[in-house]
C-alpha cells in the first residue's frame, strides 16, 4: 500500500533538490548566454554618425546642389545683355526711283542693353527666388536629417527593448524548464491535477513562442535601421540608448521648437522674398531698356563702307500702368499679411504639439516609476516564495510558479516602460533638440 507521507517526503526532497539545480542552471545561463550569442556592442551614437549614408538624405542634398546651380544660372542672366549679328546678302529698296540703290553688302553689328524698371525687377525677383529655393532645400535637409534621426533612435530603442525582452524570456523559460521534472513528479504522484499540469505546460509553450516573437521583432527593427541608413549593419548587441539632455521648461522647449520648426523657417524665407519683391516693385509694369549699338557695312561690289553707332532708351508700358502698379502692390501686401497670419498659427500649433509631447513624456515617466515598483515587488515576492518553498515545497510549488511568471511579466513591463520613455524623449527632442542651449547644458 502506498505510504502517502513517505511519498510527500520523497517529493519534497526531490523538489528541493530540483529547485537548487534549476537556480544554479539559471544563474549559469544568465552569466554565459549574452557573451556567447551576442556580437560586439554598438551604442546609438555610432549609428547616428552613419546617417550621412542615408539615401533619402543624399536625395535632399542633391536638391540643394541643384538649387545652387539654378542660382548661378539666374545670376549669370542679370545685368547687361550683349548681342551680336552678322548680315550678308542682297539689299534692294522697295520704293524705287532714280536714286534707288541695289547692292550686295556685308553688315556685322554689336549691341549692349541694360534692363531698367520692370525688366530689372524681374531679374532680381528670379535671383531672389533661386536664393529662397536654396534656403527651402536646406530647411528640408535639416528636417529630413532630424526625422531620420528620430526614426533611427526609435528603431534602435525597440531593438534594445526586444533584445532585453528576449534575454528575460530565455531566463524565464530556463526557470520553467528547470521545474519540469518536479511538475512531472507531482502529476505522477497525484498531487497535481491535470488542469494544473496542462497549465504549466501551456506556460512553457507560451514562453517558447514569446522567445521566437522577440527574435522576429529584433529582425524587423534591424531591417528598419538598414532602410534608414541605406546600408547593411552587422549584427550587434545594443546598449541602453543615451539621448541628449532635455531642459524641462515650457518656455525653453517652445523657444527651441520654434527655432527648429521647418514650417516657421519656410514661412520666414517666403516672407523675406515677398518683402524684397515689394521693395523693388516700383515701375515693375514698365519695361525699359538702355541700349547701345554699333554696326559696320561694307558693300561687296565697290568701295562703299562705314560705321553707324546708336544709343537710346526704349520704353513700353500698359495704358493703365498705374492701376497695374497698385494691383501688384496690393497683391504683395496681401501675400505678406497671409504669410504673417500663417506664421502666427504655425507657432501656436508648435506650442500645442510641444505641450502634447511634453505631457506624453511625463506620462511615460510616471508609468516607468509604477512598473519599477511593481517589478521590485514581484522580485521580492519571488524571493520570499523560494524561501518558503525550501521549507515546505509541495504546498508552495503552485505559488512559486505563479511568482516566477509574475516576476517575468513585471520585468517585461519595466523594459517596455523604459523603451516608451526613451521614445517619448526622442519625440520631444525632434521638436526641441536644443532646449538647454541658453543654459549651455547641451
Amino acid at each position: 500500500m502506498f505510504d502517502r507521507s513517505k511519498g510527500k517526503r520523497n517529493v519534497t526532497s526531490f523538489l528541493s533538490k530540483n529547485l537548487r539545480q534549476a537556480m544554479l542552471a539559471s544563474i549559469l545561463v544568465a552569466l554565459l548566454t549574452p557573451a556567447a550569442i551576442r556580437a560586439e556592442t554598438m551604442p546609438l551614437s555610432r549609428l547616428e554618425d552613419s546617417l550621412s549614408s542615408s539615401l533619402r538624405l543624399k536625395a535632399v542634398k542633391t536638391q540643394i546642389d541643384y538649387a545652387h546651380h539654378l542660382l548661378r544660372q539666374e545670376q549669370a542672366r542679370e545685368g547687361a545683355q550683349i548681342s551680336g549679328r552678322l548680315d550678308v546678302g542682297h539689299h534692294r529698296q522697295i520704293v524705287t526711283n532714280s536714286l534707288t540703290r541695289n547692292y550686295d553688302a556685308l553688315q556685322p553689328s554689336l549691341s549692349l542693353s541694360y534692363p531698367l524698371l520692370g525688366g530689372r525687377a524681374r531679374q532680381l525677383e528670379a535671383t531672389k527666388a533661386a536664393q529662397m529655393q536654396i534656403r527651402l532645400s536646406s530647411i528640408d535637409f535639416d528636417e529630413m536629417q532630424r526625422q531620420l534621426q528620430l526614426q533611427l533612435r526609435t528603431q534602435y530603442t525597440l531593438y534594445w527593448q526586444y533584445s532585453q525582452a528576449e534575454q528575460q524570456t530565455a531566463r524565464y523559460l530556463d526557470a520553467l524548464s528547470g521545474h519540469v521534472p518536479a511538475a512531472n513528479k507531482l502529476h505522477e504522484k497525484g498531487m497535481w491535477t491535470d488542469s494544473e499540469y496542462l497549465h504549466f505546460n501551456s506556460e512553457l509553450s507560451v514562453a517558447k513562442d514569446e522567445l521566437q516573437r522577440f527574435r522576429s521583432l529584433q529582425r524587423i527593427a534591424m531591417n528598419a535601421m538598414h532602410s534608414i541608413l541605406g546600408q547593411g549593419i552587422a549584427e550587434f548587441q545594443p546598449v541602453q540608448p543615451e539621448l541628449p539632455q532635455l531642459c524641462l521648461s515650457s518656455s525653453a522647449l517652445n523657444q527651441s521648437a520654434e527655432r527648429h520648426a521647418s514650417e516657421v523657417m519656410k514661412l520666414g524665407a517666403q516672407r523675406e522674398a515677398l518683402l524684397y519683391n515689394r521693395d523693388i516693385s516700383a515701375g515693375s509694369s514698365v519695361n525699359a531698356d538702355l541700349h547701345l549699338g554699333v554696326s559696320y557695312i561694307e558693300e561687296l561690289a565697290d568701295s562703299r563702307q562705314g560705321y553707324a553707332a546708336t544709343a537710346g532708351i526704349s520704353i513700353s508700358m500698359p495704358a493703365g500702368f498705374q492701376e497695374v502698379e497698385h494691383a501688384n502692390s496690393d497683391r504683395l501686401n496681401a501675400a505678406i499679411m497671409m504669410n504673417r497670419t500663417l506664421d502666427e498659427q504655425a507657432r501656436l500649433d508648435i506650442q500645442l504639439t510641444t505641450a502634447q509631447a511634453f505631457e506624453n513624456f511625463r506620462l511615460a515617466q510616471n508609468k516607468l516609476e509604477i512598473t519599477k515598483n511593481q517589478s521590485r515587488t514581484a522580485r521580492e515576492s519571488l524571493r520570499e516564495a523560494r524561501i518558503q518553498f525550501d521549507r515546505l515545497p509541495h504546498p508552495v510549488f503552485n505559488e512559486l510558479i505563479q511568482k516566477v511568471s509574475q516576476e517575468y511579466q513585471s520585468s517585461l513591463a519595466e523594459i517596455e516602460g523604459q523603451s516608451q520613455l526613451l521614445q517619448k524623449t526622442a519625440d520631444l527632442l525632434l521638436l526641441a533638440p536644443d532646449s538647454c542651449a541658453e543654459t549651455g547644458r547641451i
